[in-house]
C-alpha cells in the first residue's frame, strides 16, 4: 500500500509570485492614498499655521471695528481679543492656554510677549475704567500673532 502513495505535486515557482503580486498589489493601492495623504499634511503645516494666523487677525480687526463703531464696549472688546488670541496659541502649540489664567500662562514661560498682551488685556477686561485703548491692544495683539511661529 505504501508503493501506490504518490509524492505532493510540484508547483511551479509561477504560483508562488502570483500569490506574492494578489497580496502585495491590492495593499500598496490601499496604502498609497493615505501615504500621499500624510505627506501632504506634513507639507503643508506651514500653510495651515498661515491660514490660522489670517484668520486670527481678521477676528482682531473686526473686533477694533466694532469698537470704533460701538457695536462693542471697550471691556468686551478686550475680552474678545484675549479669547481670540488664546485660542490662536491652543490651536498652534495644543496647551489649553484659553483655560489659563495670567500667572499659569507665566508659569508655563511662554513668549515674553504674550505674557505682555495678556496682562493688559486682564487690566481692560477687568477693570471698572480700561487704562489702555482698544486700539492699543488691538495693534498690541496684532504684533503678537504676526510673530508667533
Amino acid at each position: 500500500m505504501v508503493d501506490q502513495l504518490a509524492g505532493p505535486l510540484g508547483y511551479s515557482a509561477i504560483w508562488a509570485w502570483l500569490l506574492g503580486a494578489m497580496t502585495v498589489v491590492p495593499l500598496a493601492l490601499f496604502a498609497a492614498p493615505r501615504i500621499r495623504e500624510m505627506l501632504s499634511r506634513r507639507a503643508n503645516r506651514p500653510k495651515a499655521l498661515d491660514l490660522m494666523r489670517s484668520r486670527c487677525l481678521r477676528v482682531i480687526a473686526c473686533i477694533g471695528k466694532d469698537h470704533a463703531a460701538g457695536i462693542v464696549t471697550a471691556r468686551e472688546a478686550h475680552t474678545l481679543i484675549s479669547s481670540t488670541v488664546r485660542n490662536f496659541v491652543s490651536e498652534r502649540t495644543g496647551q489649553p492656554v484659553e483655560a489659563m489664567t495670567l500667572a499659569e500662562i507665566e508659569q508655563w514661560g511662554t513668549d515674553p510677549a504674550l505674557i505682555e498682551l495678556i496682562r493688559s488685556l486682564y487690566v481692560g477686561a477687568f477693570s471698572a475704567a480700561p487704562t489702555g485703548t482698544v486700539a492699543d491692544s488691538v495693534g498690541l495683539a496684532r504684533e503678537v500673532v504676526t510673530a508667533w511661529s
